[in-house]
């Protein structure tokens, strides 16, 4: 038997540790909820960050979130290019059927675009009938075939119409090897990720302009041209959008704008 003294301590005691017990769990259930909170603000702001960049028709990178990432992948590509990706009979779908049936070939060919290109394309949509991809032509092997495959799965079908896309493709090889023949070392070494990410896009919408023109021509679903000397040289430094500038002529303008 413990004296009077000794029991009126143990009993302190142990209403103390069950005080300290009560609060620790409550403390418990308290950091608990928090983190159930902060899970589900993390969840809310990744969505939303999500709808932010991404395009909300195709689930694609937009513009700006797209030529971030691009600039900052463009110097560790072994043979970086810019395919450039003008679809075809977009604005008839919405004015004759119905804007979900434009929208429907959006989807259609950015889904063939990232099954063909793969993870390793950075894709995103930059205009209202307009994809780019950043790719690096050392990691597909025969990218020529790759580019073809590519092309002729995006020939689609939508509310009874064939439709399909213009493809321009520009290599920074090819760009570097006619500044050789215009320009200094000098002016060429001056250029950043920045000024190359631009100057690809718009060799790839020259390239695509031709493409697209040839689909006009020839009634083509779809047609693949390549940046090469068929196409104005491009300047070191663009003053203005690079897509602005490669479709400077009023024809060219008129005719992409035609669209039957």
């Amino acid at each position: 038997m413990f004296s009077p003294l000794v029991s009126l301590l143990l009993g302190a005691a142990a209403l103390s540790l069950l005080a300290l017990l009560v609060s620790a769990r409550r403390a418990l259930g308290a950091a608990r909820h928090t983190n159930t909170a902060l899970l589900g603000d993390n969840a809310r702001l990744r969505a939303e960050n999500t709808q932010l960049s991404h395009d909300t028709v195709t689930g694609v990178l937009l513009r700006k979130p797209w030529t971030s990432a691009a600039q900052a992948a463009l110097p560790a590509l072994t043979q970086p290019a810019v395919l450039f990706v003008d679809v075809n009979k977009l604005k008839p779908l919405n004015d004759t059927i119905s804007h979900r049936a434009g929208d429907r070939l959006l989807r259609e060919i950015a889904d063939r675009l990232r099954a063909q290109l793969g993870e390793r394309a950075l894709l995103g949509r930059i205009g209202g009938d307009e994809f780019v991809a950043l790719l690096d032509l050392a990691a597909y092997g025969d990218w020529t075939s790759m580019l073809d495959s590519t092309v002729d799965a995006c020939q689609v079908e939508v509310a009874g119409k064939v439709c399909g896309a213009a493809f321009g493709l520009a290599r920074l090889l090819d760009l570097t090897r006619r500044d050789e023949e215009t320009t200094t070392s000098s002016a060429r070494a001056d250029q950043d990720a920045s000024g190359r990410l631009e100057r690809l896009m718009h060799a790839a919408d020259l390239a695509m302009t031709r493409a697209k023109l040839r689909c006009r021509r020839d009634d083509l679903p779809v047609a693949l041209e390549f940046y090469g000397p068929a196409d104005p040289l491009v300047p070191l430094r663009l003053d203005h959008d690079p897509q602005d500038r490669a479709r400077d002529d009023v024809t060219v303008r008129d005719v992409l704008r035609a669209e039957t």
